[in-house]
């Protein structure tokens, strides 16, 4: 039971810690999906560092030594709670949010995570050693691990605020600690192998196809992660089940209860692959989560159940499990590193989906041979050709599409741009900024339309009544969030409108590809970075309004929308000011936690819907400063009551969760950053 016992709260604290370290430091970066990206990779390249420290270890000290060692560092980790991490941490500069992630979460959890990922080779040895068979017990710590995933945000993060979260697993950690201690004691007289030096070391054909069959899996996982959260349904809870299902990939084959049967696996592999890259270029299916999600998700599964049951039945004897489990984590990482770090440099576009399926035949190439009959080594080579063929169709699909109508693309941390152009030589010729597949801004190309605000910000939007209720005087506009530039459209000699943008590409793109910020009449100035932060760092600026329309694909930061971050807006704010903040969304309902984040301050706001395109919680001090037409015209009260703000220390996302029947602008299809199809792109 003691081995179970620390293996089993070692893998829940290894798990634990990924969404937890992600909430605490997404608010800092901008609350993309390539945080999370980012992180996973880092968890997965600490979990390389720290099964190479085991399997060295059990190569090369003795039993008694690899205890001492690894109690030793156990202490001294301990240095390092309670795990917060510290403030200074908090980005200056938005071009190397890669970097600066890394260095954070190494610096704040990076020695406790990676003995808690030794952890598990190492208890599994030293429960070898007693003449036990440990390949159960990684089933069990994967196991954990899907308890840690699933816990986090439907027992843990709607209960718990952060700080008080971030307590509780520097206690647990301790508690891991001392579990390993009396573990280390009660062994210390067993009988072990001895150290992998005095042993066969395994063959590099074994150790490049064991990393070979655990690199898929991973990269799949981060890039069907990744294709989700960006273009599918962009919800933040959304990254939990790709991970669960990997992880139980493992738990079917080394719990050691089911048989594996290599053709079938490798069939319903192929079947799959083939499916998921016609869909994905399917239209039809571009605004239909409930068929993508479930699809790929399912995918994602067969496709781990494969390769991880090949690797189930390649493992060696278990005085060889550490350097079984480091070329494992090895493989991972690379994986992740190949979609997180290597596709955003080399890659124009996210074809990282459609590459990963054509290379799923690398490893059903490996499983040909197994098979001593021609007619199965036949079958699994029609396999392979097939999984290769579908993969290749979706990167031409891809890339086809992006030449057919494309003005300029770029890939950043934060996602693939596109510019696109619709209807040349028409009246309605005009401009796109696509994030992914979401239109993130629209300009007309014709003379007399240039500077016409289109979208979600026409004069008939909050943004344009609100602008229309402002003073003669010459006016200050902030707004987070550059797009295209659309709200430049709006200033007049003497204005001065402000924007803050976190990604610099986005303003290379505005700059170069719309004209809205070198037509307008206004001063126009653009802050790079994190928005909140930049404010926060700012002296008051006074602003007649403040417009908040940020947004990661079809999902606004959340950082952005608590208690605390209105705190930081009205600082910036002339007694009189304005608030509009965009709350529109396909999935979740944000206008009560808006508002509600808005009263805590003592402000009063209504919500105003556009049917054409968008609806906006706007607030402001002075109730009777929302009845000035026509902006009083157009909003609606809202009811706060019995609503709790978010907090930076408290988000329940669950509560916003959108039924689709408690919102009349989501029955009318309103999304605010427009989710519509175009021929010209989303073409079969």
């Amino acid at each position: 039971m003691l081995p179970a016992g620390a293996i089993l709260l070692s893998a829940f604290l290894l798990f634990l810690v990924q969404p937890l370290m992600g909430r605490l430091i997404t608010p800092w970066f901008g609350g993309s999906a390539s945080v999370w990206t980012t992180c996973l990779v880092f968890f997965q390249g600490a979990l390389v560092v720290g099964y190479g420290y085991a399997a060295l270890s059990i190569r090369l000290l003795s039993p008694k030594w690899q205890r001492l060692l690894h109690l030793i560092l156990l202490a001294a980790s301990l240095l390092a709670l309670p795990m917060l991490p510290d403030a200074n941490w908090k980005p200056a500069d938005p071009h190397h949010a890669l970097i600066q992630i890394g260095g954070l979460l190494l610096a704040s959890v990076g020695a406790p995570y990676m003995l808690l990922a030794a952890t598990g080779p190492l208890v599994q040895s030293w429960h070898a050693g007693g003449g036990h068979v440990p390949w159960r017990l990684y089933a069990f710590s994967n196991l954990a691990s899907i308890a840690a995933l699933l816990a986090y945000p439907f027992a843990i993060e709607p209960w718990f605020a952060l700080h008080t979260q971030a307590l509780a697993w520097s206690a647990f950690y301790l508690l891991a600690a001392l579990l390993i201690l009396a573990l280390a004691w009660r062994t210390r007289r067993q009988l072990q192998p001895a150290p992998d030096s005095t042993a066969i070391p395994p063959k590099r054909a074994d150790i490049a196809t064991w990393a070979i069959l655990a690199a898929l899996p991973t990269a799949l996982l981060v890039a069907t992660t990744e294709y989700l959260t960006r273009d599918v349904a962009p919800l933040p809870l959304l990254w939990i089940p790709p991970l669960a299902l990997y992880l139980l990939s493992f738990v079917v084959w080394f719990d050691g209860r089911m048989r594996f049967h290599r053709l079938f696996w490798m069939l319903a592999a192929t079947v799959f692959i083939v499916v998921m890259a016609r869909v994905m270029t399917m239209v039809r299916f571009r605004f239909e989560p409930t068929v993508l999600a479930p699809l790929f998700l399912a995918g994602l599964f067969v496709v781990c159940l494969y390769c991880h049951g090949e690797l189930a039945q390649r493992r060696p004897e278990p005085r060889r499990l550490g350097s079984y489990y480091f070329a494992l984590s090895l493989g991972g990482a690379l994986g992740g590193l190949m979609v997180a770090v290597a596709a955003p440099l080399l890659l124009t576009a996210h074809y990282d989906m459609a590459i990963l399926l054509a290379a799923t035949s690398v490893p059903l190439a490996l499983g040909a041979f197994a098979f001593a009959r021609p007619l199965f080594k036949g079958a699994v080579l029609v396999c392979t050709g097939l999984a290769l063929a579908a993969g290749l169709y979706g990167v031409r699909h891809v890339y086809r599409v992006d030449r057919d109508i494309l003005v300029s693309q770029q890939r950043s941390f934060y996602g693939t741009l596109h510019v696109v152009e619709e209807d040349i030589g028409k009246p309605d010729h005009r401009r796109e900024l696509m994030h992914g597949i979401i239109l993130h801004g629209l300009q007309y190309m014709a003379p007399e339309r240039r500077r016409e605000p289109t979208e979600y910000y026409r004069p008939q939007s909050a943004v344009g009544l609100a602008v229309a209720t402002l003073p003669e005087r010459p006016r200050r506009i902030a707004v987070i969030g550059l797009g295209a530039g659309t709200i430049a459209a709006y200033g007049r000699p003497g204005d001065t409108i402000v924007f803050y943008e976190i990604d610099p590409a986005i303003e290379r793109i505005a700059r170069r590809d719309f004209t809205f910020l070198a037509e307008s009449d206004a001063e126009i100035e653009v802050v790079l970075g994190d928005a909140r932060l930049s404010l926060e760092r700012e002296p008051s600026r006074n602003y007649d309004l403040l417009v908040l329309d940020a947004f990661s694909g079809n999902a606004p930061p959340l950082h952005l929308l608590t208690v605390e971050a209105f705190g930081i807006y009205i600082r910036h704010l002339a007694t009189d000011g304005l608030i509009a903040v965009q709350v529109s969304h396909k999935f979740l309902t944000f206008d009560p936690f808006v508002l509600a984040a808005a009263v805590a301050h003592g402000w009063t706001g209504g919500l105003a819907t556009d049917r054409m395109t968008s609806e906006w919680i706007v607030a402001t001090r002075d109730r009777a400063r929302l009845a000035q037409a026509p902006l009083g015209e157009a909003l609606k009260p809202l009811d706060t009551t019995g609503i709790r703000p978010w907090t930076d220390d408290f988000i329940d996302i669950l509560r916003a969760l959108r039924d689709g029947s408690d919102s009349e602008a989501g029955s009318d299809g309103v999304s605010g950053q427009a989710e519509r199809p175009r021929d010209a792109v989303e073409r079969p």
